[in-house]
């Protein structure tokens, strides 16, 4: 196991009782120790579990229990991916104050904790470390909570498991013509808390003190551990077939036939380990997705439109945050863009910690609002052509960049 030789108990195969290949030397056994033999036939489906499936082709139905509306409500077992939070020499997690919240957000906190501690997510603590909440919008308009752990994440030791290059798509997907896109649910907590580090992960609020014992969000090795995990779930299909990201797979093949061999193959595999699905996310069978910002068809790799449009309406920048707020999504697609470097330094130069001498003060320190206009205003006369030139940048560095993302999409798609 992970290049090691080790010797497997009598105790651990009687409870995790694993698949062995005795032929090719190879275990493998299920995240949840649940007995997932069973499929579900068409016929044995009621009418909203139809209904929920309208995304799905028939065929797949049979992979009823992966693409259901909630996860199981059994806490699961500790595995050896279980999630350690290790800390820096000489530091410790500490508490923070609590952060306010409007009514909704209270409503909205009453109903996680009461659901989480139905499912033994999470349970009171008595920690002496304890991180606030606040809450992010959703695209449904919706609001999630989140516990801001980044003092946490500060001193912990990170986990440097590699994510997949994004831009390493193009080359595992080279000749593929249909495509299957998952989008996974629910799938970080079907990770344990490593036993004895949960009082790590404590949250406080106005309803009480709790702390997780399934890998929450936030946490700053979450990611590498969960990678960890589908990976070796899906290990001999990588690149041969399937792409993974996190919580998104990709599944690609060359033929009609081909691919729909290859989605049962993946969809069997997930039911094995009870991860689940869902269902108004995926696309099948289609030859052309949209996976990881990017559109792609047979043969080609582009930007989605959604993300085009949304460079070609942002707002005018107005201070330093929003610079480089702009700066940070367009960069994601600086490979389509020719000189992408030399359009965007005007915005790059606005971002630099340039002192000035005689006042010792910069954009980020100067007491005008973070705005760089009038941080240049305060240095130059406003009619000079220092003044005038930085100020002008803010404004027609976007129309610059919308003009070269416009001629590549005209190239991409004539």
């Amino acid at each position: 196991m992970g290049g090691k030789q080790i010797i497997l108990g009598i105790p651990w195969l009687r409870q995790w009782n694993p698949q062995i290949d005795w032929t090719a030397g190879r275990v493998q056994w299920t995240l949840t120790n649940r007995d997932n033999s069973e499929e579900t036939t068409p016929e044995e489906l009621t009418t909203e579990q139809q209904e929920r499936l309208q995304n799905v082709p028939k065929e797949y139905w049979k992979y009823e229990k992966i693409f259901r509306e909630e996860v199981d409500t059994v806490l699961p077992k500790h595995t050896h991916y279980d999630h350690e939070i290790p800390i820096k020499e000489g530091e410790s997690p500490r508490f923070n104050k609590i952060y306010g919240l409007n009514p909704r957000q209270m409503d909205t906190l009453d109903e996680y904790l009461k659901e989480n501690l139905r499912k033994g997510y999470i349970r009171p603590s008595t920690s002496p470390a304890g991180y606030p909440i606040l809450f992010v919008p959703k695209k449904n308009g919706k609001e999630r909570l989140c516990v801001d752990y980044r003092q946490l994440n500060d001193i912990t030791i990170k986990n440097c498991y590699p994510l997949p290059l994004i831009s390493e798509l193009r080359d595992a997907l080279a000749g593929a013509n249909w495509f299957t896109a998952l989008d996974l649910k629910g799938a970080y907590n079907l990770i344990r808390i490593k036993d004895g580090e949960e009082w790590k992960t404590a949250f406080r609020t106005r309803r009480g003190h709790y702390e997780y014992l399934v890998m929450p969000f936030g946490l700053t090795n979450a990611p590498a551990t969960f990678q960890n995990m589908i990976n070796d779930v899906l290990r001999e299909f990588l690149d041969v077939f399937v792409v993974v990201y996190l919580d998104d797979i990709l599944i690609f093949s060359k033929t009609m036939e081909e691919h729909k061999g290859h989605v049962h193959q993946v969809l069997t595999r997930l039911h094995q380990h009870e991860l689940l699905v869902e269902p108004e996310k995926a696309k099948f069978h289609t030859q052309e997705v949209d996976f990881l910002g990017y559109t792609i068809t047979p043969g080609e790799i582009r930007m989605e439109k959604s993300k085009v449009a949304a460079i070609r309406e942002w707002p005018t920048p107005k201070n330093v945050k929003d610079v480089r707020a702009f700066l940070g999504f367009v960069n994601f697609y600086r490979r389509f863009l020719k000189g992408y470097s030399k359009t965007a330094n005007p915005l790059t130069s606005l971002t630099v910690k340039e002192i000035d001498e005689s006042t010792k003060e910069s954009p980020f320190y100067a007491n005008y609002g973070y705005n760089p206009t009038a941080y240049a205003e305060r240095r130059e006369a406003p009619d000079t052509p220092k003044a005038t030139n930085i100020a002008a940048n803010i404004r027609k560095i976007q129309d610059q960049i919308k003009l070269d993302l416009e001629l590549v999409r005209t190239r991409m798609t004539t």
